[in-house]
């Protein structure tokens, strides 16, 4: 029984210590933060595409609970506009898709969806909300 165990840990090392993303993402940064509202999250979500399977979780905990501090109410005043705020909390749905999936689903198919999911959703969010500050200035 022992043996099985050590043959099957080598596999699972190196699954876990490699990054998730092959191929990694381009995430949009939002530029115009006077507040740096958004600074803390995007610093997180730019460590994604290095994250390896075995961080992916804690990386994913650290990326939501900064995302749930952050409100409509804290975004610049003249982008408090309900559709950029729904873009937000889209952003935030699919981070709690993949926040709160099992370990065993990270190497499923769906899982691998949700987090492009996550992906472009930010990167939605980030474009409506460079493109409403720099057109509201």
């Amino acid at each position: 029984m022992q043996k099985s165990t050590t043959s099957s840990q080598p596999k699972s090392t190196t699954t876990l210590n490699k990054p998730f993303f092959e191929t990694p993402p381009v995430l949009a940064k939002i530029v115009v933060d006077e507040n740096q509202t958004f600074g803390t999250l995007f610093a997180y979500l730019e460590e994604l595409p290095i994250v390896e399977y075995n961080t992916l979780q804690s990386q994913l905990k650290t990326i939501g609970q900064e995302a749930d501090n952050i409100k409509g109410r804290d975004f610049i005043k003249k982008l408090q506009i309900p559709q950029l705020i729904s873009r937000y909390k889209v952003f935030r749905t699919r981070l709690g898709i993949v926040r709160y999936a099992e370990v065993e689903k990270h190497t499923d198919s769906s899982f691998v969806n949700a987090m492009d999911d996550v992906i472009v959703s930010w990167n939605i969010f980030a474009e409506h909300y460079n493109r409403l500050a720099t057109e509201l200035k």
